[in-house]
């Protein structure tokens, strides 16, 4: 049975379990937890998802597209050529790393989030090499004084793939959360990456 509602033409005309679930009949828009949605989906907190970046639903890093930006913090890389290369979406906006010398290499990013007390976090990124394959390891966690991180060491391959890696932090995390991709093998060659 199909049942149609027609709610007063008001901001929040209809209002769920206090503030759960508000819906905004005058500008047609729902929000989950709160009660002033300022978008078509208002989502006030966090939602779990599978998908990129770092964070639950919003991405905790700045220019996570834009690796050559100074919010990514580089030890052994030379400078970064940006959007040269076709990134998996065809666009030509991913970026060619390489080291500088033959020492440890790596990008890394800091948020201005605090870790939340036992909250999982994932950081993704794409990346490929222009031939063979390199051992790579992402990090993520958090960069307090006692530091907790999780790391997943995966492989490049000649095709973009996407890698991720998730930690949940501790009961008193004391510290922003960060996410990390390098390796001390990482001496040699072009890598190119994409959207963190």
């Amino acid at each position: 049975q199909t049942v149609d509602v027609t709610l007063n033409n008001a901001v929040d005309a209809l209002n769920v379990d206090t503030n759960t679930l508000s819906v905004d009949a005058l500008n047609n828009r729902l929000g989950l937890g709160t009660t002033s949605p300022g978008a078509r989906l208002d989502v006030a907190g966090d939602v779990f998802t599978p998908f990129g970046g770092l964070g639950r639903y919003q991405n905790l890093l700045t220019y996570s597209e834009v690796l050559d930006n100074a919010a990514w913090v580089k030890t052994n890389v030379a400078a970064i050529t940006p959007d040269t290369i076709a990134a998996p979406d065809e666009s030509a906006s991913a970026e060619a790393l390489s080291p500088v010398a033959a020492v440890a290499t790596d990008v890394r990013q800091t948020s201005a989030t605090a870790a939340a007390a036992s909250t999982a976090y994932t950081f993704s990124i794409w990346g490929k090499v222009p031939a063979a394959t390199k051992s790579m390891v992402l990090t993520v966690g958090d960069d307090g004084v006692t530091v907790t991180t999780n790391t997943n060491p995966v492989t490049f391959t000649t095709q973009w793939q996407r890698f991720s890696v998730s930690y949940t932090s501790v009961a008193t995390p004391d510290g922003n959360v960060f996410a990390q991709v390098g390796n001390a093998g990482w001496t040699t060659g072009t890598i190119p990456l994409w959207g963190a």
